[in-house]
């Protein structure tokens, strides 16, 4: 474990997924939380996971980001002490509330992302995950398919509040775990910023290309579904229930038509 992500989700863990993607490091991200480690997570949802549990889950990756990420950052750190955190935040705390809504407005009505959660075996695994997530984490009720997401502001804007807690450019007066981590391991970084103040932390060469930016407009699901193969094997899945149902409902038509018109 090189790097541990601990800003909250929209304040920039895409488009810092994508980078350090490029400078060649092996990121762990939302939907790989699930795919490799559901059942190691559930139980950390439960109150029955080990913090040592983290070394078997990400010995052979080199960072980790987005949620459930950063409310278990510290334990991850405690695991893996060498590792530099960095602290993605945004512009300030509305702004931030703001993408959040915008984000799950768009994903709790994308109709795609309802019918796999419906019809996709591991679509409705994945539905589950991330509904614990949002009960026990986040806050609020997941969408269902005759529902759309809720969110509890107070929780999430007291998240995100604690999560910046003891950044000088945000001149709070809270002190908790942020001063944990020694100085030239933590980096408090915008995405606006670019790659400068990245790579000069990580003591890398600066890419001559522009820094990506991602979800921007609360996308991230579409782009699952056209980029991640994960997604794409549940969206295969609910179309081949669909059309096994619509097969099997036209079978049973016409045989009752069958019976009717005998």
């Amino acid at each position: 474990m090189k790097i541990i992500v601990a800003g909250c989700v929209k304040t920039g863990t895409k488009s810092l997924t994508e980078a350090l993607t490029k400078l060649d490091y092996n990121v762990y991200n939302y939907m790989e939380h699930f795919w490799f480690h559901r059942e190691q997570w559930e139980r950390f949802f439960e109150g029955k996971g080990k913090v040592e549990d983290f070394r078997q889950m990400y010995e052979d990756v080199d960072v980790v980001c987005d949620g459930p990420i950063s409310f278990f950052w510290e334990e991850i750190f405690s695991v893996y002490p060498d590792a530099k955190i960095i602290l993605t935040v945004r512009d300030n705390e509305d702004q931030w509330f703001e993408s959040r809504k915008r984000h799950v407005i768009r994903q709790s009505t994308n109709i795609t992302w309802k019918l796999i959660h419906l019809f996709s075996p591991i679509g409705r695994t994945f539905h589950r995950y991330r509904r614990t997530i949002y009960r026990l984490i986040y806050g609020g009720n997941l969408t269902s398919l005759l529902s759309n997401t809720v969110l509890n502001e107070i929780v999430q804007r007291r998240h995100y509040r604690q999560q910046i807690t003891y950044v000088p450019q945000v001149s709070l007066s809270f002190v908790l775990y942020i001063q944990k981590v020694p100085k030239d391991q933590l980096l408090i970084y915008n995405v606006k910023e670019g790659w400068e103040p990245l790579c000069k932390f990580l003591g890398v060469e600066t890419p001559d290309e522009p820094f990506p930016h991602k979800n921007k407009l609360g996308e991230v699901y579409e782009v699952f579904l056209k980029e991640c193969p994960k997604a794409q094997r549940m969206q295969k899945e609910m179309y081949i229930s669909v059309s096994i149902l619509f097969a099997l409902t036209a079978v049973a038509g016409s045989f009752a038509l069958t019976r009717v018109f005998r």
